[in-house]
């Protein structure tokens, strides 16, 4: 399933190459150049009808340099230029008439020519043809670009820093950051030349591309690219420059477009101050225009800025909103735990006094101690403890103290001691502990104990 973009590119060979009737042949050509037009045209004509494979660059300039509001020719770009001229669009048209038999005739005999190498892989080899073409067709419009600029600060040691790229990439870059593009077209065999190359390295004219932020694109006529770009703005001798700016489609518009402001074909009167003069001049017009849209383009942003950190603030708020609403949601249920765990203590609790209770009715005989024991209430009790009872046995008479006698099963409870018992005289804490009572000398044989609550313990 091919996708929108690789439809349209499948058109434009079917366009160009007639293969209508074997569609399946023109995608396998077009996977094979990696969906590179270009490539695939000149894979399937070769260099000797190298024309067909420009058409399609010549379709994707319309679709970035439609903003110029320009045509652009289907002609075959020419190995050489050697004068100022280029070939007008009409009869680049008459002649693609004319080639169009040749063209059918060449897609006959290249095919069988395939058919034959498929058939027969030595062909190639033993007739020493190859249907691969030149190493040109790997190179695309950004290597090309960058070929050129080398040639071009080779020679000239332009100060100017040129965008490294093909010229959609540099249309596209200056479009969506509203910056002015200045391209600039040579043809390498014209006269002019060296002293438009001259010109071109001036400090005074890089120093203006600097001052204003002006991007820089240049590209020969001798290439694809440059020469289908040579038609597109019109440009009827070299050296040949244009200034391209954004500006809304209409006033009331708030589409962007990139339109040419200022053109200058030939080194008639080019000089860098000229140049730089015309470019001011230009600019100074168009200022405001630019101007309203990068104000407009920032006024864009910080809506998109705020809407973004108003929806994060609210996203935010939702967060907390959820883990305070968790937070609660827990607290509810700790609570709600903990009243559970208090009633289920309390009935235990209950159930253990009553068998302790009914432990102590009893007192022990023998060798024991007696002690008095003033409870928490103010209440006086007296009873007597056996010399292998333990501090802890002392602690569970007074935490069952006034229960309900009752033998029943306790479920190996531990209940918690909230007071602790202390000897008046001298001072002296009796903590809980499974010591034996006649190790205490506090009450042995004898003595007074004295029940006091813990203040930071509560049931």
């Amino acid at each position: 399933m091919l996708s929108a973009s690789q439809e349209r590119l499948l058109a434009e060979v079917l366009e160009i190459t007639n293969m209508h009737e074997d569609v399946s042949s023109a995608i396998s050509l077009l996977q094979s150049a990696n969906w590179d037009v270009e490539s695939a045209l000149n894979a399937y004509f070769g260099e000797t009808l190298g024309s067909s494979a420009n058409a399609h660059n010549a379709r994707a300039h319309v679709t970035l340099v439609e903003d110029l509001n320009q045509d652009l020719t289907t002609n075959q770009a020419p190995q050489n230029v050697a004068g100022p001229s280029v070939q007008s669009v009409g009869e680049g048209s008459t002649l693609l008439l004319l080639l169009r038999p040749f063209r059918f005739g060449f897609k006959m005999i290249g095919g069988l020519l395939r058919l034959a190498t498929w058939i027969f892989p030595f062909f190639p080899k033993f007739f020493g043809y190859s249907l691969a073409t030149s190493t040109e067709i790997s190179i695309g419009p950004k290597e090309r670009a960058r070929e050129h600029l080398a040639w071009f600060n080779h020679l000239f040691d332009s100060a100017l820093q040129f965008f490294e790229g093909s010229y959609l990439d540099a249309l596209s870059q200056c479009k969506a950051e509203l910056r002015y593009l200045l391209v600039i077209i040579t043809s390498p065999d014209h006269e002019d030349m060296a002293s438009f190359g001259s010109a071109v390295a001036d400090p005074k004219l890089s120093d203006y591309v600097v001052q204003n932020d002006i991007v820089v694109w240049a590209g020969s006529v001798r290439e694809s690219e440059g020469y289908q770009l040579a038609n597109a703005l019109d440009a009827t001798s070299f050296p040949f420059i244009t200034l391209i700016a954004p500006c809304p489609k209409t006033p009331q518009s708030n589409t962007v477009v990139m339109t040419s402001l200022y053109k200058k074909a030939g080194f008639d009167n080019f000089t860098p101050e000229n140049i730089a003069r015309k470019l001011d001049e230009v600019t100074d017009e168009h200022g405001p225009k630019l101007l309203a849209l990068r104000l407009e383009r920032r006024q864009q942003e910080l809506s998109r800025e705020i809407r973004s950190e108003q929806d994060a603030a609210y996203e935010r708020s939702l967060e907390q909103d959820s883990a305070r609403e968790a937070e609660n949601a827990q607290r509810r249920r700790d609570i709600e735990a903990a009243a559970v765990e208090k009633q289920l203590y309390s009935t235990k609790l209950v159930r253990w006094k009553s068998k302790k209770a009914s432990e102590f009715l009893k007192e022990p005989t023998g060798e024991t101690t007696r002690v008095s024991l003033r409870l928490a209430s103010g209440e006086r009790v007296v009873r007597k403890f056996s010399s292998t009872d333990t501090i802890r046995t002392i602690y569970e008479f007074v935490l069952s103290f006034g229960a309900t006698p009752e033998d029943t099963d306790a479920d190996a409870f531990i209940p918690r001691f909230e007071f602790e018992l202390v000897c008046p005289m001298p001072r002296k804490l009796i903590p809980l502990s499974d010591n034996l009572v006649s190790e205490e000398p506090s009450i042995w044989p004898t003595g007074s104990l004295i029940v006091e609550e813990m203040d930071d313990m509560s049931e």
